[in-house]
């Protein structure tokens, strides 16, 4: 069995194209800080920095892998 776990960051829906970029690249330079890699590091979490595309791509798959054993065992949300 192989189970991942990922935090992203998200915005609003139409939040403007450039605001978007802008924080991407903010984060993926903060990601690439030795400081912020190695505590990141040693609390078990790997410093990615994917793009919006990548990570919309991550939910697609998990959605695909993870939708029918949601389903199957019935959870819903609170």
């Amino acid at each position: 069995m192989e189970v991942d776990s990922w935090y992203a960051l998200s915005a609003p829906a139409r939040t403007p194209k450039a605001i978007i970029d802008r924080l991407h690249r903010e984060v993926a330079a903060i990601l690439r800080m030795p400081e912020i890699r190695e505590r990141m590091l040693n609390a078990g979490l790997e410093p990615a920095g994917q793009s919006g595309e990548e990570v919309t791509r991550l939910i697609e798959r998990d959605l695909k892998k993870w939708g029918p054993v949601i389903k199957r065992a019935g959870i819903k949300i609170d």
